[in-house]
């Protein structure tokens, strides 16, 4: 995949912006605060239609405007294809696909982008919840029924702990939710221990190549998983009977795929709690390239990489292992300064409040 061009109108503090023509690599530089990750933002909005800063759409337009625009030209498998989303304050969200007007499924093409941010480093240290939205993410943007599987998930958990906070208890209807729940809670399960099985066999090589060590992932389930789907969902259902009486004392379900969390060991040590600052970064840029490999895989077409101001974060034995395993990859770069990104082959564009130009 290679995006060709994109152009923003009123999209955050960029009134008109157009960039074009780029190449393998890209370097945005600039201050703080100029729109250097409001370009990374752009981009991924326009292949994903959502911000990976998790913002509503109408923050997206810039200030005393109604509207904004985003527009681009992507390449996939040698043939280019005419993105643009439009967002109204009145009138919501617009998808169009080669100037015809589309639905969101259809509109949805391009793979996703793979994004490396500042805050991805503290992953491995933050919340459950943190964790749990990271491989979420990931799995939303390459399977469309585990998309489905964890909305019905969610809305079927919402309805049952209405329940366990209602005075008057409807254990009947209590035991249909504890079916449904059970079902597609199984499937988010199974579809987890896959998807990070496969995560951990590419993102272990990257590791070993960086320090030596051993790498695992461990998905920590409380949800024993079974053989079968069909086990798994009978013992499911058993355990939600077992912890009923609790839930219905704190007003909650607290078990399921909700409640589970992710570990990453190294030479079977918990990083969470014994990893130094070195050896996290080195496992989330290895979980990184993991994700670029298996993404590659699963769709036959390289992702695009976008990094936001990380090379700060990274020693430099990092970013040479990084900058010689993204060779294939088209590659955005945010940085406050240009030291250690020189490449023979790249664009260097300057950044400031939201306008730009090329620069040597």
């Amino acid at each position: 995949m290679l995006v060709k061009s994109i152009r923003l109108k009123n999209f955050r503090n960029y009134k008109e912006a157009l960039f074009k023509d780029f190449e393998k690599i890209n370097v945005f530089i600039g201050k703080n605060a100029q729109g250097k990750t409001n370009f990374i933002e752009a981009l991924f909005f326009l292949i994903r239609a959502k911000s990976f800063k998790n913002a509503k759409d109408t923050e997206l337009i810039s200030f005393n405007e109604d509207f904004c625009e985003v527009e681009g030209i992507i390449s996939l498998k040698n043939v280019e294809n005419s993105f643009k989303i439009q967002i109204s304050r009145y009138d919501g969200k617009k998808y169009f696909l080669n100037d015809k007007e589309v639905i969101l499924k259809n509109y949805k093409k391009a793979i996703s982008p793979v994004v490396f941010k500042p805050d991805d480093l503290y992953i491995v240290k933050n919340s459950p919840q943190d964790r749990r939205k990271y491989i979420d993410d990931i799995l939303i943007s390459i399977d469309s029924i585990y998309a489905y599987n964890l909305s019905s998930y969610k809305k079927i958990l919402f309805e049952r702990n209405k329940i366990l906070k209602d005075y008057n208890k409807n254990l009947k209807l209590l035991d249909i939710y504890d079916i449904q729940l059970a079902k597609y809670g199984s499937k988010i399960l199974i579809d987890r221990l896959k998807f990070l099985k496969n995560l951990e066999e590419f993102s272990k090589k990257y590791y070993k190549d960086l320090s030596k060590d051993d790498f695992k992932i461990l998905y920590l389930s409380t949800i024993p998983p079974k053989k079968s789907l069909e086990d798994t969902v009978d013992m499911y259902i058993k355990i939600l009977k077992t912890v009923r009486n609790r839930d219905l004392d704190l007003k909650i379900t607290t078990i399921g795929p909700h409640r589970d969390d992710i570990d990453f060991k190294i030479n079977d040590r918990s990083v969470k709690t014994y990893g130094s600052q070195g050896e996290i970064r080195s496992v989330v840029l290895s979980l990184k390239l993991g994700e670029l490999k298996l993404l590659t895989l699963k769709n036959n077409i390289n992702p695009i990489l976008l990094l936001d101001d990380v090379f700060s974060e990274l020693d430099s034995e990092r970013r040479n292992y990084l900058f010689n395993s993204i060779k294939d990859i088209q590659t955005f770069i945010t940085s406050t300064s240009a030291e250690n990104l020189k490449f023979n082959e790249a664009k260097y564009y300057l950044i400031e409040n939201g306008t730009y130009k090329e620069i040597k």
